[in-house]
C-alpha cells in the first residue's frame, strides 16, 4: 500500500500548532477588550494598558518575532521617528484649521471633555492616550498580530486581518459611550441609528488600520503609527476640550 505522508487538506503539527497560536490570539484579544470596556473600572486603563504593552513584547519574544517583524529594529527607529513628527505635524495643523472653522466644531462634540480641567486634558492628550492607546494598541495592533499574521499568510492579508480585528476592538467602546459622545439627535432616532454609527464607526477604523499597518510596513518602524495614531487622538481630544470651553 502506498503511504501519504501528508494527505491533502490535513495541516502538519507544526501548521496546527500556529493555528492554535492564532486562534488564541485573536481570542485573548477580544477578551482582553470585553474586560476592558465591561468590567475593569475606568481608572485601570491606563496602568493596565501600559502593563499589557509590557507583556505583549514579552509575548513576541515567546513567539520568536524578530525585531524586525515587530518593527522595533533600532536601525529604522530615527527614520520612524521622523516620518511619524512629520505626519504628526499635518495632522495638527488639519485639526487646528476645522476646530478654527465654527461649521466644523459640531464634528469635536465630546462628552468626555465636559467637567474636565486643563490639567486633566492635558494628562488625557499627554500621557493616557499617547501610552494607554496609541502604544498599546499599535504593540498590539501593528507589532504582534501584524507580524505574527505576516508569518502565516500573505502581507496582504495579515494587513486586513490586522485591520478588521482593530475595527472590530473599537466596537465596544462605540456602542457604550455612543451617548456621551454623539448628538442627541442620534439617540432620539434609536438603536438603529446607534447600530449604523457604531458599524460606521468600525468600517472607518478598520480603514484606518490598513492606513496604518502600510506606514509601519514602508517606514519598517513601530514608531511612526504610534506617532500618527497618538498626535491624531490626542489632538482631537484636545480640540474638542478647546471648543467646549473657550469658544
Amino acid at each position: 500500500m502506498k503511504h501519504v505522508g501528508a494527505d491533502v487538506g490535513q495541516s502538519t503539527p507544526a501548521e496546527r500548532g500556529s493555528e492554535q497560536v492564532t486562534a488564541a490570539l485573536v481570542s485573548g484579544t477580544a477578551g482582553y477588550n470585553v474586560a476592558q470596556n465591561l468590567i475593569f473600572p475606568a481608572w485601570s486603563y491606563l496602568p493596565l494598558n501600559a502593563t499589557a504593552t509590557v507583556g505583549l513584547f514579552r509575548l513576541a519574544d515567546r513567539l520568536g518575532l524578530t525585531r524586525d517583524e515587530m518593527g522595533t529594529d533600532r536601525s529604522h527607529l530615527a527614520r520612524g521617528i521622523r516620518i511619524g513628527a512629520l505626519l504628526g505635524v499635518v495632522i495638527v495643523i488639519g485639526i487646528g484649521a476645522a476646530v478654527a472653522i465654527p461649521v466644523m466644531r459640531p464634528l469635536f462634540k465630546d462628552g468626555r471633555v465636559i467637567g474636565v480641567g486643563l490639567g486633566g486634558a492635558l494628562f488625557q492628550g499627554l500621557v493616557r492616550i499617547p501610552i494607554g492607546t496609541a502604544l498599546f494598541e499599535e504593540t498590539l495592533f501593528r507589532g504582534v498580530l501584524l507580524g505574527w499574521l505576516r508569518r502565516r499568510t500573505s502581507t496582504r492579508r495579515a494587513i486586513v486581518g490586522s485591520s478588521v480585528l482593530f475595527g472590530l476592538w473599537h466596537a465596544l467602546p462605540a456602542w457604550s459611550t455612543i451617548s456621551v459622545y454623539q448628538t442627541g439627535a442620534i439617540r432620539d432616532a434609536g438603536s438603529a441609528a446607534s447600530v449604523g454609527v457604531v458599524v460606521g464607526g468600525v468600517i472607518l477604523t478598520g480603514m484606518v488600520g490598513v492606513g496604518l499597518a502600510w506606514l509601519r510596513l514602508r517606514t519598517k518602524s513601530l514608531a511612526t503609527p504610534v506617532l500618527v495614531h497618538a498626535v491624531a487622538n490626542s489632538a482631537a481630544y484636545l480640540g474638542a476640550f478647546v471648543i467646549a470651553h473657550w469658544l
